[in-house]
């Protein structure tokens, strides 16, 4: 009985250092995009208050346009 214990023991131990080892961290890049997105909308004088699902649809089209530009000019 004593052996299963520590089977357990030991899976719960090595589990707990998986989760562990995982750094936890905000998305800097997420950040910059969002900055980004606003920047781009005062420029153009865009607004999208109360409405949610507009600002995402234009906000991922945003990340799609970023995404292109920027691997358009990693290539080059």
């Amino acid at each position: 009985m004593a052996i299963v214990w520590r089977r357990v023991f030991i899976v719960v131990g090595l589990v707990a250092l998986c989760f562990l080892g995982i750094p936890i961290r905000i998305d800097d890049n997420e950040l910059q995009k969002r900055e980004l997105f606003r920047g781009f909308l005062q420029r153009f004088n865009k607004t999208y208050e109360g409405n949610e699902t507009e600002y995402m649809k234009h906000y991922n089209n945003f990340k799609v346009l970023e995404y292109v530009r920027f691997n358009s000019c990693m290539s080059t």
